[in-house]
């Protein structure tokens, strides 16, 4: 299996509607906290941004809140595909329990199904979402739901399923359960992980988050690192987020720099719900943060883009960057060079501090593990 995948304008750009500010969860890490004075769009004000969407984008994704709270989502789902767009959802998938429901968004026209699975038992489910442990049996239902109607008969082209696992303090030494849960319900080849960076919320205690979320970048390199070799091979994945050196011999599977590399257009809805705003602007990239000299000296740094882990990080060796010596690696150097906007990447001239030139001679000298 090519499990790289690849990440076009023409096929993954999109626009991502909230409808609803109801939920069934409470999730610890949701942007809903900070969102202040919305209310739910009628159907008349979402076919309106429909309208917008056409000539921008080839789709649109339904987001929520929770979009399978508004009870308009089929008559939604339709309207887009009436209008030639591709008509996704991204759900907590509880209600998707419920097969008649599913087969009610499927006839409506639903398109991919993004959906949140960061979770290896109840326990962990009922800390983060902050619902009842039940639920959790209840998105296993949904898992078998799906891969149901994308095996029946008559669903000639299978719902694709991105599955997303924010990675937190709570299940990254357990990402191994998170990925058997799902990969024994879904059929091979219908699905492909999403692992994300936990990013801290305005609303969130900065301590608190540290002690019950935050992963330092030690501890994520060893999680994907043993997950590799069950991902290799087996399943389609990348990860979102997270700086470079987070990806030992994983790079090229960084969601972020597809999306630079294939000039992704994203926008979003979430603060103003009537107008649009870009997701990931090019403004945010490589925030600041008080690594930045270390990251200098990285052969990675023209590449890396999200380095968000590092702005709320402890002055702890476990938290900072572990810079790349030398050249960037191969199979990197491959991906990239495929397209025109990484040739230029690769081409950007090294800029350094005092301080990151300094360490950039130490690890020519003194490369890691020597």
């Amino acid at each position: 299996m090519n499990r790289e995948l690849s990440f076009d304008k023409e096929s993954h750009s999109h626009w991502a509607i909230n409808t609803t500010v109801r939920c069934q969860h409470r999730c610890v890490y949701c942007f809903e906290g900070k969102r202040r004075g919305l209310d739910d769009l009628t159907p008349e004000q979402t076919e309106q941004l429909l309208a917008q969407a056409v000539s921008k984008v080839p789709a649109v994704i339904f987001m929520g809140a929770e979009p399978t709270l508004n009870p308009h989502l089929p008559r939604l789902l339709a309207c887009a595909r009436r209008l030639g767009l591709r008509a996704d959802i991204s759900t907590n998938a509880l209600r998707l329990s419920d097969a008649d429901y599913l087969r009610k968004l499927h006839e409506a026209g639903l398109g991919t199904i993004e959906l949140s699975f960061p979770y290896p038992d109840e326990q962990v489910y009922e800390r983060l979402s902050r619902a009842r442990p039940r639920g959790f049996f209840r998105l296993l239902l949904a898992l078998e739901n799906i891969d149901r109607l994308n095996r029946s008969s008559a669903q000639v082209e299978p719902h694709w399923v991105n599955v997303n696992v924010v990675v937190s303090r709570l299940n990254v030494d357990r990402l191994d359960e998170v990925v058997r849960h799902v990969s024994s319900r879904l059929s091979p080849g219908t699905f492909v992980f999403t692992f994300k960076q936990l990013l801290r919320p305005d609303t969130y205690d900065i301590q608190a988050f540290l002690e019950e979320v935050y992963v330092p970048l030690r501890q994520l390199r060893e999680a994907f690192t043993r997950l590799a070799p069950l991902l290799d091979g087996q399943h389609r994945f990348c990860f979102r987020g997270f700086p470079l050196c987070a990806l030992p011999q994983l790079e090229r599977f960084d969601g972020d720099l597809g999306y630079q590399l294939g000039s992704v257009v994203v926008a979003h809805n979430f603060q103003d719900q009537e107008h649009f705003q870009d997701m990931y602007p090019e403004a945010v990239l490589g925030r600041s943060h008080p690594f930045e000299w270390v990251c200098e000296a990285c052969a990675l740094d023209p590449l890396c883009s999200q380095r968000g882990l590092f702005a709320c990080a402890a002055n702890l060796p476990d938290h900072a960057p572990i810079p790349v010596a030398g050249a960037i690696p191969r199979s990197l150097v491959e991906w990239v060079s495929h397209h025109d906007r990484g040739k230029a990447m690769l081409r950007r001239p090294t800029v350094r501090s005092a301080l990151g030139e300094m360490l950039a001679a130490l690890l020519r000298a003194v490369p890691p593990g020597s």
